[in-house]
């Protein structure tokens, strides 16, 4: 019986890694680029094997400046060979063209409008150069002095200096959140309790950073006295942790196992790479210019807090990047790098408490490496790893409480469980989420399998009733109907709670869950009491959330007030691109393999979960023995199981709304794998090292070849400053800036804004922008095709702008071509209808003025 699970589970395992690697060709253009970095992994991975071959006759001893000093060889190292590689330089003049029509030649212009439309675009003005030599090889020798180099001086001062600067910083944050954390919940020294104050203290800055930002005092001299506040009551504690940094020393017997030779040096030359492209000095990705640093900023701008329609404690902490340093690259570092390798860190630990500490660290790694979290550790300046890393605090905290024999020790973990959930609330509004994840958790310790069933009916019940429960826009739910499901999911919850408590003597455990939620409200308190000041309607959904202080448009209001019958196609186009373009029974029935294989609407690094999960959970679940789970697994198996269910319910299939999910998904695998060789030994042992090399060289060279980015490096080796990195990213950006900074008399001055990532770059970007990205409502004051009519109406509207992106048709798959019918017919209205005042031709920008404005 055993071989034949072997073989079908094998044959399983076969099929997902190939149809997955099938599915995804950006890892063939990271072996077309393995010859470049193979002397970098001869080295680092020689490295590796050689101390760990010297030393395996007597103990390998870690201490934090050994831990340092390897840390910064490493970016050294990496940094070099990016260089070297990426042969950047600065192209200093005009745009450069080749014409074909012109024999070939090669010229300088400075009107992009005088072009043909024939020209090929080779380099833009003042921008970021790659494979430098090569280009010269071809150009004229007359334009080779227009190519600026960093020097072998500039590149070793810019790496040492900006690395140490940044590591320093955020060792500050660090070590004060955890002093801090430590010293006001009293909680004893452990790892555990460590990183547990490490949230506490992290929400203390952002909390405290609110207050600040309330009163509008948010600036360079509070600040740092806010942080000189909580050294100096954390001062006890701080002095402690670095005293045990500086002593710090373990000794290990190495072995030349799979984890020692080939996870630590992939895992380092990783973290290795997304710390060289986090050395960055203007931000990064759709979300990131548009939402998450665009409010970081203007919080830093505003010297408080900042009307968005949303609540933002994580960007809170991300502003104080500028304000206390003035530096952009800190606040980038805190919303990628600094979380993603907390991340890292807080799943090693908690998986370890569920498997062996090997397994652990294989997880914890390939967690960290697979392309998603890549992406948001290195792609875009997003939230969600912050959220992810206060989730599993959360959980940790709860985990504990729930655990321990001690009364007092299970109240102070449940509470601090629950404010970090606040915190997280705060940070994200999908944590609703993960609240009621770990609400069923301890409804399941108090009352068990009827607590867990209560508590999973109770948060679906919610959804419903909130009318947030959703399946993509195939199925469409009306609110009476939803709220009568929730109604009725309700009335049951209630029966088996109640049923429960009076079947059970520990019906007074009830409290515990009551606190959990209390302190959930207490941290999420401020955000209620500004959402509240700015919509005054006492409910759930507006305490939850605020007014978008920009206008206020939907295709109801414009058929309203205009007499139109409009056509809404964006949500399909938009959510239907993760959920997938089948029947809702198909999407969810084939969703793990769509989500793994990508094939079904959108791809890319963003939403890629790798094949680790799909190709091992089933596989391996074959070998699980019959017998009752150990509690620590019932616990995890409720919260990955309603965790899971929730997110189907509220999240379209967008992955990264699950990712405080993937802490039951590396538990699982851990725990999958550490039982597969048990019950096959040898043979076990060396399938799952197989499969986790597997992953892990075609990950990190996958990693290797997406690091080094001209700008970046350029900034590094400081041949750039941030206005050129600005300029060689968005050329017209200074000239568009200019044109909306005259601009601000309220007469017509708002922005209609289709597909751009510009929101970074407009001053005062959330009241003045309205966004468009599917061209639903634009396409409805245009249902007649009437150009003037158009105009008219977008002049009554307020607006005076609109921002096009030739590149909007790419956002979705667009299988009916609906939003190829609207992007064309709008394309068609800005260029032939409105004055084109900033013509973007290398980004595909179009800044218009709407006639008469």
């Amino acid at each position: 019986m055993r071989i034949l699970k072997n073989i079908i589970g094998i044959l399983w395992l076969t099929a997902v890694i190939y149809l997955y690697f099938l599915n995804h060709s950006y890892y063939g253009n990271g072996w077309s680029e393995i010859g470049k970095w193979l002397p970098l992994i001869i080295i680092v991975f020689g490295l590796v094997g050689g101390i760990l071959i010297y030393k395996r006759k007597n103990k390998l001893e870690i201490t934090f400046p050994k831990i340092t000093a390897a840390g910064l060889i490493l970016i050294m190292l990496i940094g070099n060979t990016t260089f070297l590689i990426r042969d950047v330089s600065f192209y200093h003049g005009e745009d450069l063209f080749y014409s074909p029509d012109e024999g070939g030649s090669i010229f300088e212009i400075d009107d992009p409008s005088t072009l043909s439309g024939n020209e090929e675009l080779l380099f833009t003005h003042e921008s970021s150069v790659a494979y430098t030599s090569k280009q010269l090889e071809w150009l004229p020798e007359y334009f080779h002095s227009r190519f600026e180099t960093p020097t072998f001086t500039e590149i070793q001062l810019g790496l040492l200096t900006k690395s140490i600067g940044i590591i320093l910083i955020l060792g500050l944050f660090t070590i004060i959140s955890i002093g801090f954390g430590l010293t006001v919940s009293r909680l004893k020294p452990s790892s555990d309790n460590i990183l547990i104050s490490l949230g506490i203290g992290l929400f203390a800055i952002a909390l405290f950073s609110f207050i600040l930002g309330a009163l509008h005092a948010l600036n360079f001299w509070t600040a740092w006295g806010l942080f000189a506040a909580l050294t100096a009551i954390g001062i006890k504690q701080i002095r402690k942790i670095l005293k045990g940094l500086l002593t710090f020393k373990y000794e290990f017997d190495p072995e030349l196992s799979t984890a020692n030779l080939v996870l630590i040096p992939a895992l380092g030359m990783t973290i290795g790479a997304n710390f060289m492209d986090n050395i960055s000095i203007f931000p990064r990705g759709w979300d990131g210019l548009n939402q998450y640093m665009n409010t970081a900023k203007e919080i830093f701008e505003a010297g408080g807090l900042i009307q968005t329609g949303g609540n933002y404690y994580w960007e809170l902490l991300m502003s104080l990047g500028f304000t206390m340093f003035n530096w952009t690259t800190i606040a980038l570092n805190l919303a990628s790098f600094f979380p993603a390798v907390l991340c890292f860190v807080i799943l090693f630990f908690i998986i370890k408490k569920f498997t062996s500490g090997e397994k652990a660290l294989i997880t914890a790694s390939t967690i960290y490496m697979i392309p998603l979290f890549i992406f948001h550790g290195s792609t875009d300046n997003k939230v969600d790893l912050a959220n992810f890393a206060i989730s599993m605090l959360a959980f940790l905290s709860v985990y504990l409480g729930i655990i321990t024999d001690s009364k007092r020790e299970r109240i102070s973990y449940i509470a601090i469980g629950g404010l970090l959930c606040g915190f997280c609330l705060g940070i994200k509004i999908t944590s609703i989420m993960l609240i009621f994840a770990l609400l069923t958790v301890i409804l399941y310790k108090t009352f068990k399998w009827l607590g867990a069933t209560a508590g999973t009916l109770f948060a679906t019940s919610v959804f419903f009733l909130s009318t947030t429960a959703t399946f993509g826009s195939n199925i469409n739910i009306s609110p009476e109907t939803s709220r009568t499901i929730g109604m009725i999911l309700f009335s049951i919850s209630a029966i088996l709670l109640t049923s429960a408590a009076f079947k059970q003597k520990n019906r007074k455990e009830i409290i515990t869950s009551i606190i959990f939620i209390a302190f959930v409200g207490l941290a999420f308190m401020p955000w209620m009491a500004k959402n509240y000041s700015e919509n005054h309607i006492l409910s759930a959904h507006k305490l939850l959330e605020g007014v978008i202080p920009g206008p206020q448009i939907s295709n109801e209001y414009l058929e309203n007030m205009y007499d139109l019958n409009c056509e809404e196609t964006g949500t399909h186009e938009e959510l239907d691109r993760y959920l997938g373009y089948g029947t809702v029974f198909t999407n969810y029935i084939t969703m793990p393999w769509n989500l793994t294989m990508n094939n079904e609407g959108t791809n890319g690094t963003y939403i890629d979960i790798s094949w680790l999960f799909l190709g091992i959970l089933p596989a391996f679940i074959l070998f699980i023995p019959f017998k009752k789970p150990d509690t620590k697994w019932c616990v995890m198996a409720v919260f990955g199981i309603s965790y899971w269910l929730f997110w189907l319910l509220t999240s379209n299939g967008i992955i990264w709304y699950g990712l405080p999910g993937f802490l039951a998904l590396a538990a699982w695998t851990g725990g999958l794998m550490r039982n597969y060789e048990k019950r096959n030994r040898d043979f076990g042992k060396y399938l799952t090292n197989v499969l986790i090399v597997i992953f892990l060289i075609s990950t990190l060279v996958l990693r290797l070849s997406l690091t080094g980015k001209g700008s970046v490096l350029l900034y590094i080796s400081g041949v750039m400053t941030e206005e050129d990195v600005q300029l060689s990213i968005y050329p017209n950006s200074g000239q568009m800036r200019e044109v909306f900074e005259k601009d601000q008399d309220g007469q017509n001055d708002l922005i209609w804004k289709i597909g751009t990532t510009l929101n970074y770059l407009i001053p005062g970007s959330y009241s003045r922008t309205y966004n468009d990205q599917y061209l639903d409502d634009i396409n409805c004051l245009y249902s007649e095709r009437d150009p003037e009519l158009l105009t008219e109406r977008l002049k009554e509207l307020g607006f005076g702008y609109i921002i096009f992106d030739y590149f909007t048709l790419n956002i979705s798959p667009d299988p009916e071509s609906t939003l190829s019918e609207k992007y064309e017919a709008i394309k068609d209205y800005i260029k032939n209808h409105t004055e084109i005042i900033v013509p973007d031709y290398y980004k595909g920008y179009i800044i218009a003025k709407i006639p008469g404005t």
